[in-house]
């Protein structure tokens, strides 16, 4: 799982997204992207879209002090739960 902000000094998670997806060891990593800046739908479907056949962002969310969407993204993905305590058997 990669967690990465959407604007960046030096590119942003779409141009990331591109890198990543051009590696056969990084193309099918989750991305989630995080964005302090409210975006539009247009933009959310970009950083979601196939690239190359390999999936886009695995989720969009919007920065705030609620990290319940967060913590259901990392579940879904990862098996994390909010508690600690690992969905498969732990």
């Amino acid at each position: 799982m990669i967690l990465s902000d959407c604007y960046m000094p030096d590119g942003d998670a779409h141009y990331l997204l591109h890198r990543l997806r051009s590696t056969p060891e990084t193309e099918n990593i989750p991305v989630i992207v995080l964005s302090g800046r409210t975006l539009d739908e247009a933009t959310e479907n970009m950083l979601k879209r196939e690239i190359g056949g390999h999936p886009g962002a695995v989720s969009v969310l919007k920065k705030s002090f609620d990290t319940d969407e967060l913590f259901g993204a990392l579940q879904k993905y990862c098996g994390f739960a909010k508690n600690g305590v690992s969905g498969a058997g732990g």
